[in-house]
């Protein structure tokens, strides 16, 4: 197995219907969702690094061998990414292998639903937007990993054009809340918050049952 498919999140044994194969930045989603819906005793989660957000161009690769690993064990198999910026790609396999894919463009969109996102976007296009786990995670998938506590400068190249700080809220959540606050702040960026639950996300899971 490849040593960077790090996340695997499984409570029910082989014989089980459905896998989902997801984002790690979904997984706390997910799970959730299978625990309110009760489907915990038919549903599989496995998942990719969530650092892959910061290079998806590696994600059709190790989402094929995920794919070709599992197939044969379950009668249904379910991807937790949308595009994701892989051009089509992702879409590309799972036509291959005849599984089922979110619709959009990103996790922002199928959170918000795609007509909530586009009106969204045409408020402002030079938007960065963030989610439950993004925000939670910012420090080291955005400072650390771009560099931003090392080389300062690099914030300025990267965020230039930026003029705004969506935070897509999965949860009705003070604490995040305010930490998507300070994210704004460092990337000297306006802010606003927009709850949306978990979305298209659950009502995609649950057409898979």
């Amino acid at each position: 197995m490849d040593k960077t498919l790090t996340e695997n999140i499984s409570y029910c044994d082989k014989n089980s219907r459905i896998l989902i194969i997801a984002c790690g930045a979904l997984a706390k989603e997910i799970i959730h969702i299978r625990e309110i819906n009760n489907m915990q005793n038919i549903m599989d989660i496995q998942c990719l690094p969530a650092i892959l957000h910061n290079r998806p161009e590696k994600i059709p690769r190790l989402l094929e061998n995920k794919i070709i690993e599992n197939q044969g064990q379950y009668k249904t198999i379910m991807i937790g990414y949308a595009d994701c910026g892989s051009a089509g790609q992702i879409q590309q396999i799972c036509s291959k292998y005849n599984v089922s894919l979110i619709t959009g463009s990103h996790c922002y969109e199928f959170f918000s639903g795609t007509d909530n996102f586009n009106k969204i976007q045409n408020q402002e296009l030079g938007t960065f937007y963030l989610t439950d786990y993004l925000v939670r995670h910012f420090d080291s998938l955005i400072i650390k990993a771009y560099k931003l506590d090392k080389i300062p400068e690099m914030k300025n190249m990267l965020f230039n054009h930026y003029k705004k700080v969506v935070y897509i809220a999965q949860t009705d959540n003070n604490y995040l809340n305010e930490k998507a606050k300070s994210c704004a702040d460092f990337l000297e960026l306006s802010y606003e918050r927009v709850i949306t639950g978990y979305g298209e996300l659950e009502t995609f899971i649950k057409q898979g049952v």
